[in-house]
């Protein structure tokens, strides 16, 4: 592009414009990508998350990924960032700063709750002991606590059950649900990782056909997915609509 013969007026008058386009194309990227991943497209395309998307599929470095995906969330929680951005009152760098700031807000006040029994903590001693509560708290092989009863509720008795009361599990849906064992199988024969993308994450137990089409709960009818790919094919057999409040 040669630029050597417009004036000086001209090229201030199309840069201004230029630069204004660029800020309306910055945020109708960010719409797009806020609405592939509302669909899970990436899932659809084998990418584990938006960021292996966006880096892998979209061509962007890490930095330049994070940064628009950053943006994509705190537009969405925040709606009037965007005008912000269309005005160039923030940027990009602006926006993930800002999401360093909450994240080392809320780092900062776990910290503040530990200030006698452990003084003096650093960060990677915060997150070993926030891993080590989670392990604790959310391991799937802990038995369940059990609640106790309330003082003068009626308690269920093995002849109301067996009577056929209202409230005994119905036999069919009984035997439509995924059983320890089968669920057990469906991990080792996945190799513990998701089918479509590989992933680890949020592993679910996935029925092909799905049980409100006649699917059963055999091993040969399960497949272990990701959340995120779960997420992706129920849109696929039922609609966006359907399982919007699910996603959200």
């Amino acid at each position: 592009m040669n630029l050597n013969s417009i004036s000086n007026s001209e090229l201030l008058s199309r840069t201004e414009n230029l630069v204004h386009q660029e800020r309306e194309i910055l945020t109708s990227v960010l719409h797009h990508l806020q609405e592939v991943n509302r669909r899970r497209l990436f899932s659809y395309y084998g990418f584990k998350s938006l960021f292996d998307f966006a880096v892998l599929k979209l061509g962007y470095s890490n930095d330049a990924a994070y940064r628009r995906i950053a943006a994509m969330k705190l537009m969405s929680e925040i709606p009037e960032v965007e005008s912000k951005i269309n005005s160039g009152e923030i940027t990009l760098t602006h926006l993930s700063m800002a999401q360093t700031l909450f994240r080392q807000e809320k780092i900062e006040k776990l910290k503040g709750y530990l200030p006698y029994k452990h003084p003096g903590n650093t960060i990677g001693e915060l997150f070993v002991k926030l891993c080590d509560l989670g392990l604790s708290e959310w391991d799937p092989s802990k038995p369940l606590k059990k609640k106790s009863a309330k003082f003068g509720a009626p308690q269920k008795t093995k002849s109301d059950v067996v009577a056929g009361s209202s409230n005994a599990a119905d036999p069919l849906e009984k035997q439509s649900k995924i059983t320890t064992p089968a669920r057990r199988f469906v991990f080792r024969r996945a190799n513990n990782s998701c089918e479509n993308c590989q992933s680890t994450f949020a592993l679910e137990v996935d029925h092909i056909i799905p049980k409100s089409k006649g699917g059963s709960s055999n091993t040969e009818n399960l497949r272990l997915l990701c959340k995120s790919c779960n997420q992706r094919a129920a849109i696929a057999k039922i609609g966006i609509k359907t399982m919007e409040k699910y996603i959200t």
